[in-house]
């Protein structure tokens, strides 16, 4: 049965400055991804983005959010039993947020690949993409998942206890296998079609450091442990191959056209007048 008695000494002395690093964290996970997801609906192509990366990413921020959920639950007894103020118990759940949240902005991009994706094979049957089984296993993978590691977390929290911290481990050792893997499926993807499709760089960019400022917010927060953080590394190690393969792409891609708009007598530079414009405009192209 759940703890009547928690020890809540720890989370009388949390840090403001912890607190408001772990908000920016929250803020700034929402704002990265936007590019990706507003790239994915204005091409309205799933071309280049595999439903195997979208598959692990799911599934892995699934197992992590389940892995704090579970070892923040002495946190949760603590708030509402009233032995931590509001403004504490606001402050020590955090790290769960952070989680949600990421999982949250995931989950986002699945959809509206989802959406795109038969918009894609409509419109460019030609091209290399996923089948709509692809996307219909997906999301039934996803789902089954998410309703089978919730709903065994609430069989162990009835029955077994006891069993929960070990559970909680397990979910966050799986998360960070998968969070090892998941990059693989895009980056041969990537590698196959030599072109970036819809993956946004600027979101890689941003989410490429920002996987390790995200797990700076959960190391040492009460509720953690270090299977919680353990997969932001594996993530952070396929971001990088990916990024340096869509850069190369891009660049590629960028060299060719420039030649084709200097034979055509086209000039386009970046300048100290249009360089905002530019900037906005390759942010969310």
């Amino acid at each position: 049965m759940p703890s009547t008695n928690p020890n809540c000494n720890g989370l009388h002395h949390l840090s403001d400055l912890q607190f408001g690093w772990t908000v920016v964290v929250v803020v700034g996970t929402i704002v990265s991804n936007i590019p990706q997801q507003y790239r994915l609906a204005r091409r309205r192509s799933a071309e280049g983005v595999s439903s195997y990366f979208l598959l692990t990413s799911v599934m892995s921020a699934t197992c992590g959010m389940a892995n704090i959920t579970i070892l923040s639950l002495d946190i949760f007894a603590c708030c509402k039993m009233g032995r931590i103020t509001k403004a504490e118990c606001l402050s020590a759940v955090t790290g769960v947020v952070v989680n949600c949240t990421q999982w949250t902005c995931m989950a986002a991009i699945l959809v509206i690949w989802s959406v795109v994706l038969p918009i894609t094979k409509w419109e460019f049957p030609d091209k290399p993409h996923d089948t709509m089984a692809h996307l219909i296993w997906t999301n039934v993978i996803c789902a089954v998942h998410l309703v089978f590691t919730f709903g065994l977390f609430g069989v162990l929290y009835r029955f077994s206890y006891h069993r929960l911290t070990g559970y909680a481990n397990a979910n966050g050792v799986i998360s960070a296998i998968i969070a090892a893997l998941q990059y693989a499926p895009q980056i041969w993807r990537t590698w196959t079609l030599e072109h970036i499709g819809s993956i946004s760089i600027p979101w890689l960019i941003v989410q490429t450091p920002g996987g390790l400022i995200a797990m700076t917010a959960l190391v040492g927060r009460p509720g953690t442990n270090w299977t919680t953080w353990l997969g932001s590394i594996g993530t952070f190690i396929g971001q990088v191959v990916l990024l340096i393969l869509c850069c190369f792409y891009a660049w590629r891609e960028r060299r060719k056209r420039k030649k084709e708009e200097e034979e055509m007598g086209i000039r386009d530079a970046w300048t100290w007048s249009n360089w905002p414009r530019k900037l906005v405009k390759w942010i969310f192209s």
